[in-house]
Protein backbone atom coordinates (compact mmCIF):
# COMPACT_ATOMS: atom_id res chain seq x y z
CA UNK A 1 0.00 0.00 0.00
CA UNK A 2 1.36 3.61 -1.17
CA UNK A 3 2.24 5.98 2.03
CA UNK A 4 0.28 9.07 2.27
CA UNK A 5 3.72 11.01 1.03
CA UNK A 6 4.10 8.68 -1.75
CA UNK A 7 0.76 10.17 -2.67
CA UNK A 8 1.27 14.06 -2.31
CA UNK A 9 4.42 13.41 -4.11
CA UNK A 10 2.48 12.26 -7.29
CA UNK A 11 0.12 14.88 -6.85
CA UNK A 12 2.40 17.60 -6.69
CA UNK A 13 4.77 15.51 -9.95
CA UNK A 14 1.42 15.39 -11.81
CA UNK A 15 0.31 19.25 -11.48
CA UNK A 16 3.90 20.44 -12.01
CA UNK A 17 3.52 18.91 -15.19
CA UNK A 18 0.17 19.93 -16.55
CA UNK A 19 1.14 23.44 -15.81
CA UNK A 20 4.58 22.65 -17.47
CA UNK A 21 2.49 21.51 -20.21
CA UNK A 22 -0.22 24.33 -20.24
CA UNK A 23 2.90 27.08 -20.14
CA UNK A 24 4.78 24.80 -23.04
CA UNK A 25 3.92 27.11 -25.78
CA UNK A 26 4.78 30.27 -23.79
CA UNK A 27 8.01 32.62 -23.79
CA UNK A 28 11.02 31.43 -21.40
CA UNK A 29 11.47 34.73 -19.12
CA UNK A 30 14.90 33.49 -18.30
CA UNK A 31 15.62 33.78 -22.62
CA UNK A 32 13.56 36.67 -23.24
CA UNK A 33 14.80 39.70 -23.16
CA UNK A 34 13.21 43.42 -22.87
CA UNK A 35 15.71 46.38 -22.16
CA UNK A 36 16.94 48.26 -18.97
CA UNK A 37 14.33 50.73 -19.23
CA UNK A 38 11.38 52.43 -21.56
CA UNK A 39 12.54 55.90 -22.89
CA UNK A 40 9.54 57.50 -24.07
CA UNK A 41 8.96 60.44 -26.46
CA UNK A 42 5.57 62.05 -27.29
CA UNK A 43 6.04 61.50 -30.87
CA UNK A 44 6.45 57.75 -30.98
CA UNK A 45 10.27 57.85 -32.15
CA UNK A 46 11.44 56.01 -29.13
CA UNK A 47 10.78 52.48 -29.63
CA UNK A 48 11.03 49.94 -26.75
CA UNK A 49 11.58 46.00 -28.07
CA UNK A 50 10.88 42.95 -26.27
CA UNK A 51 11.84 39.95 -27.83
CA UNK A 52 10.15 36.55 -26.29
CA UNK A 53 11.80 33.14 -26.78
CA UNK A 54 11.61 29.95 -25.68
CA UNK A 55 13.94 28.00 -23.40
CA UNK A 56 16.22 26.98 -26.45
CA UNK A 57 16.23 30.63 -27.67
CA UNK A 58 13.62 29.73 -30.37
CA UNK A 59 11.77 33.00 -31.29
CA UNK A 60 8.53 33.31 -29.58
CA UNK A 61 5.84 34.63 -32.43
CA UNK A 62 2.55 35.26 -32.05
CA UNK A 63 2.35 35.66 -28.34
CA UNK A 64 0.28 38.54 -26.54
CA UNK A 65 2.64 41.18 -25.42
CA UNK A 66 1.99 43.62 -22.78
CA UNK A 67 3.01 46.90 -20.97
CA UNK A 68 1.17 47.72 -17.52
CA UNK A 69 2.07 51.35 -17.03
CA UNK A 70 -0.47 51.15 -13.98
CA UNK A 71 2.53 51.56 -11.70
CA UNK A 72 3.54 54.97 -13.10
CA UNK A 73 1.29 57.02 -11.46
CA UNK A 74 3.14 60.72 -13.39
CA UNK A 75 3.13 58.90 -17.10
CA UNK A 76 0.98 59.38 -19.63
CA UNK A 77 -0.26 58.07 -22.62
CA UNK A 78 -0.55 60.17 -25.55
CA UNK A 79 -4.24 60.09 -27.00
CA UNK A 80 -4.61 57.21 -29.75
CA UNK A 81 -4.18 57.29 -33.50
CA UNK A 82 -5.25 55.24 -35.79
CA UNK A 83 -1.45 54.68 -36.90
CA UNK A 84 -0.50 52.93 -33.74
CA UNK A 85 0.69 49.06 -34.23
CA UNK A 86 -0.59 48.21 -30.31
CA UNK A 87 -3.92 48.10 -29.00
CA UNK A 88 -4.72 49.64 -25.22
CA UNK A 89 -8.09 49.44 -22.96
CA UNK A 90 -10.28 52.09 -22.18
CA UNK A 91 -7.87 53.84 -19.19
CA UNK A 92 -4.69 53.87 -21.38
CA UNK A 93 -2.95 52.48 -18.92
CA UNK A 94 -2.19 49.22 -20.41
CA UNK A 95 -1.38 48.76 -24.36
CA UNK A 96 -0.30 45.01 -25.88
CA UNK A 97 0.74 43.76 -29.56
CA UNK A 98 1.95 40.17 -30.81
CA UNK A 99 5.19 39.24 -31.64
CA UNK A 100 6.43 38.63 -35.10
CA UNK A 101 7.90 35.58 -36.31
CA UNK A 102 10.99 36.79 -35.16
CA UNK A 103 9.35 36.90 -31.55
CA UNK A 104 9.78 40.96 -31.42
CA UNK A 105 6.83 43.24 -30.39
CA UNK A 106 8.17 46.84 -30.49
CA UNK A 107 6.38 49.33 -28.95
CA UNK A 108 6.90 52.72 -30.18
CA UNK A 109 5.24 54.32 -27.45
CA UNK A 110 4.20 57.87 -27.33
CA UNK A 111 3.93 59.59 -24.12
CA UNK A 112 5.26 62.07 -21.28
CA UNK A 113 5.48 62.63 -17.29
CA UNK A 114 7.71 61.33 -15.07
CA UNK A 115 6.87 57.93 -13.63
CA UNK A 116 7.73 58.84 -9.85
CA UNK A 117 9.56 55.76 -9.04
CA UNK A 118 7.31 53.36 -10.82
CA UNK A 119 7.67 50.70 -13.50
CA UNK A 120 6.04 49.30 -15.99
CA UNK A 121 5.23 45.65 -16.00
CA UNK A 122 5.65 43.53 -19.17
CA UNK A 123 3.72 40.76 -19.60
CA UNK A 124 3.94 37.75 -22.10
CA UNK A 125 1.62 35.12 -22.94
CA UNK A 126 -1.85 36.45 -21.75
CA UNK A 127 -4.36 34.69 -22.95
CA UNK A 128 -6.56 37.74 -23.50
CA UNK A 129 -4.76 40.98 -23.50
CA UNK A 130 -7.54 43.22 -22.99
CA UNK A 131 -8.15 41.74 -19.27
CA UNK A 132 -7.07 43.48 -16.09
CA UNK A 133 -5.12 40.65 -15.61
CA UNK A 134 -1.06 40.60 -16.51
CA UNK A 135 0.19 38.52 -19.00
CA UNK A 136 0.67 35.10 -17.27
CA UNK A 137 4.35 35.22 -17.39
CA UNK A 138 5.82 38.46 -16.00
CA UNK A 139 9.01 39.26 -17.90
CA UNK A 140 9.76 41.88 -15.33
CA UNK A 141 9.76 45.51 -14.60
CA UNK A 142 10.99 48.80 -15.81
CA UNK A 143 11.17 52.28 -15.14
CA UNK A 144 9.86 54.50 -17.46
CA UNK A 145 11.78 57.58 -18.80
CA UNK A 146 10.40 60.38 -20.93
CA UNK A 147 11.80 63.67 -22.70
CA UNK A 148 8.74 65.00 -22.31
CA UNK A 149 9.73 65.71 -18.78
CA UNK A 150 6.45 67.82 -17.48
CA UNK A 151 3.84 65.53 -19.34
CA UNK A 152 2.27 68.11 -21.85
CA UNK A 153 2.90 66.00 -24.74
CA UNK A 154 5.46 68.35 -25.80
CA UNK A 155 9.27 68.66 -25.72
CA UNK A 156 10.61 71.76 -25.33
CA UNK A 157 12.53 74.13 -23.09
CA UNK A 158 10.45 73.48 -20.01
CA UNK A 159 11.76 70.34 -20.64
CA UNK A 160 15.07 71.15 -21.04
CA UNK A 161 15.58 73.39 -18.22
CA UNK A 162 13.65 70.33 -15.47
CA UNK A 163 16.70 67.87 -16.94
CA UNK A 164 19.25 70.54 -16.36
CA UNK A 165 17.86 70.93 -13.26
CA UNK A 166 18.88 67.60 -12.25
CA UNK A 167 22.41 67.47 -13.80
CA UNK A 168 24.42 65.83 -11.52
CA UNK A 169 22.03 63.72 -9.30
CA UNK A 170 20.85 60.46 -9.31
CA UNK A 171 17.47 60.89 -10.85
CA UNK A 172 16.47 57.84 -12.72
CA UNK A 173 13.71 60.45 -14.54
CA UNK A 174 16.14 61.87 -16.62
CA UNK A 175 18.69 59.37 -16.87
CA UNK A 176 18.24 58.59 -20.71
CA UNK A 177 21.74 56.87 -21.08
CA UNK A 178 21.29 54.81 -17.74
CA UNK A 179 25.04 55.30 -16.40
CA UNK A 180 23.37 56.12 -13.16
CA UNK A 181 23.84 59.59 -13.26
CA UNK A 182 22.21 62.66 -15.11
CA UNK A 183 24.56 64.30 -17.27
CA UNK A 184 25.16 66.68 -20.09
CA UNK A 185 24.80 63.63 -22.39
CA UNK A 186 21.59 63.04 -21.26
CA UNK A 187 20.41 66.98 -21.81
CA UNK A 188 21.69 66.17 -25.35
CA UNK A 189 19.65 62.88 -25.71
CA UNK A 190 16.44 65.21 -24.55
CA UNK A 191 17.40 67.99 -26.90
CA UNK A 192 18.06 65.84 -30.01
CA UNK A 193 13.73 64.98 -29.88
CA UNK A 194 13.60 69.43 -29.12
CA UNK A 195 10.28 70.01 -31.08
CA UNK A 196 8.76 66.56 -30.78
CA UNK A 197 5.22 66.63 -29.35
CA UNK A 198 2.02 63.96 -29.69
CA UNK A 199 -0.04 64.54 -32.86
CA UNK A 200 -3.46 63.18 -32.60
CA UNK A 201 -6.81 63.69 -34.20
CA UNK A 202 -9.03 66.60 -33.14
CA UNK A 203 -12.73 65.69 -32.32
CA UNK A 204 -14.95 64.83 -35.24
CA UNK A 205 -17.35 67.80 -36.13
CA UNK A 206 -20.79 67.69 -38.99
CA UNK A 207 -20.42 70.18 -41.38
CA UNK A 208 -23.98 71.48 -42.56
CA UNK A 209 -23.87 68.91 -45.72
CA UNK A 210 -24.43 66.18 -43.22
CA UNK A 211 -20.87 64.30 -43.61
CA UNK A 212 -18.12 63.94 -41.50
CA UNK A 213 -15.50 65.99 -41.43
CA UNK A 214 -12.55 65.48 -39.37
CA UNK A 215 -9.95 68.08 -38.35
CA UNK A 216 -6.61 67.66 -37.87
CA UNK A 217 -4.35 69.17 -35.38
Amino acid sequence: MRSRSTTVAGIFLLCAALASSARAGCPDPLKSFAPARLVSCPAGDSVFVVVARFFNNNPVAGRWITLDFRGCAGFRLAPPTATESFGRDPTGRRIWMRSDLNGVAAFAVRGGGACEGGFVSIGMCAGDPADTVMGSILLGDRPVVSFDQNGDMVVDQQDVDLANAKLGRSDPSADFDGDGFVTSADVALLSAHFGHEAVAPTPAERGSWGRLKIRYR
